[in-house]
């Protein structure tokens, strides 16, 4: 039987041995180390990547909401001034507020979507938003004044996970996706104020609290020059609606020459003066095209459609068209008495002469009455 012999390991073997296994765990454990350590930082951008994003929903928000106040301050620019309640798509705004509507009021009057009337959250905190139109009537008189708007947030901006702390950066992020210049931070040292991305002073805080974000705007007759210039020089692309919300009509007053292509009345065409035709004459008896019409023929008669041709106006004074009709029996006269007794005879004659026909009554000698 073969016989096999075990050596001994030497000492050496022995420890390398026993040092294999601490070795082993130690690597093990760097490489948990390692890996726990690159999945907490992909934890932690994830996480700050996301908080980025809810960040720039809030300065969506403030934009969308900046938006539909513009929409209200141009439509009702006089009313808020005035302080008039103001209507539309069957929504009310009460006088007492036409200055500081709510995000129920711009949803209701189709100026804002529904979602984004409702207040929104971050980090645990519900944020709605507040709006202020101010009247600065310095060097003015209403309804001439300009109109200013302020949209700010209602809640500060605070961090996750400590909501004692406001998080300037994502603030800062919010503020600068709603405007670049017009948007602006509440810090913590100056919370009086709100402040832009490049430290200019946006606006007054009006409530003094750290985190908050807001925009500002502001419109005068200046503000109007893209849609609407008073000097002429930019032409209108639709129609003038005179007619307000409630149905009732306005007038255009103290205008000097309208020059249009057609004028259509539903009520009175009216003229202090004269009633002027300076187009070309029409022909008498010509054709025309629709019956009413009314032109001036040669040497200034007035002519009318009638039946598809145009003629004299029918019933003027000085009796033209008789007179044409009876020039080849000028000075025939004729005259009749009734029967009857002497006391209850009458009579009556008919001369054609220059003036036309001319009919008398006579009386029971014959003689004109």
């Amino acid at each position: 039987m073969a016989h096999t012999t075990l050596f001994p390991l030497s000492p050496c073997k022995q420890a390398q041995r026993g040092m294999f296994l601490p070795s082993l765990a130690v690597a093990v454990m760097l490489a948990m180390l390692i890996l726990g350590g690159f999945l907490s930082l992909y934890a932690e951008r994830q996480a700050s990547s996301m908080a980025d994003q809810r960040a720039e929903m809030v300065g969506a928000r403030l934009s969308a909401l900046d938006d539909a106040v513009k929409t209200y301050a141009t439509t009702f620019f006089t009313q808020i001034q005035r302080q008039q309640q103001v209507q539309r798509n069957g929504h009310t705004v009460p006088a007492s507020r036409v200055r500081a509507p709510t995000t129920d009021d711009l949803y209701r009057m189709d100026l804002l979507r529904e979602e984004l009337a409702s207040p929104l959250v971050y980090n645990g905190l519900s944020i709605d938003f507040s709006i202020q139109l101010n009247v600065p009537t310095s060097g003015c008189f209403i309804p001439n004044c300009n109109v200013t708007s302020l949209v700010s947030s209602t809640q500060p901006m605070v961090e996750l996970h400590d909501q004692s702390m406001v998080d300037v950066r994502r603030a800062s992020i919010a503020a600068s996706v709603a405007s670049s210049g017009r948007a602006g931070v509440a810090l913590p040292e100056a919370p009086g104020v709100f402040v832009s991305k490049d430290g200019v002073q946006v606006a007054p805080n009006p409530y003094s609290t750290a985190g908050l974000i807001a925009i500002t705007n502001g419109y005068d007759s200046r503000g109007f020059l893209e849609f609407d210039r008073r000097d002429g020089s930019l032409p209108r692309t639709g129609s003038i609606n005179m007619q307000d919300d409630s149905g009732v009509r306005h007038s255009i007053r103290n205008a000097d020459d309208v020059a249009t292509q057609t004028v259509s009345a539903s009520g009175r065409l009216k003229t202090g003066e004269f009633l002027e035709f300076d187009g070309p004459n029409v022909v008498e008896g010509a054709a025309c095209l629709k019956d009413g019409l009314v032109a001036s023929g040669a040497g200034g008669l007035i002519l009318s459609c009638q039946s598809g041709s145009w003629k004299k106006a029918q019933g003027s004074s000085g009796g033209t068209g008789i007179q044409g009709f009876l020039a080849p029996y000028k000075g025939m006269s004729i005259s009749c008495m009734t029967g009857g007794t002497a006391i209850t005879r009458r009579g009556v004659s008919a001369t054609v002469n220059d003036s036309g026909l001319v009919i008398n009554l006579l009386n029971r000698s014959g003689s004109v009455v």
